[in-house]
């Protein structure tokens, strides 16, 4: 199975309500592994949300120590009613709980 393992979302500044860009991974999953089959992945937040209207299967990734990674189990993300990338259908930002932000 095809996926992409999401690292974290960047935001031009904190307090900004959508990210500018999204850094993953495209990774295959085989069994109960994955294995990422490229190298990072910046993609801006409107190439992201076609992702996720295309309905692309994610994953979470953390570095545990230099070049150890750690995947989580699989998930679709979904656009709320106001156009957000949020699992609360009334908010105003981009947000899940489980993806760290970094600024820009």
């Amino acid at each position: 199975m095809k996926c992409y393992a999401i690292e974290y979302f960047i935001k031009e500044n904190e307090k900004d309500e959508k990210i500018s860009e999204v850094k993953l991974y495209r990774a295959n999953k085989n069994g109960g592994t994955f294995k990422f089959a490229s190298k990072p992945i910046y993609c801006d937040r409107d190439k992201f949300v076609e992702m996720i209207n295309s309905r692309e299967v994610f994953t979470l990734t953390r570095m545990v120590n230099s070049g150890l990674f750690s995947v989580s189990s699989t998930f679709n993300i979904t656009i709320n009613n106001l156009g957000y990338i949020n699992s609360k259908q009334n908010s105003r930002e981009d947000f899940l709980p489980y993806v760290e932000f970094k600024i820009k």
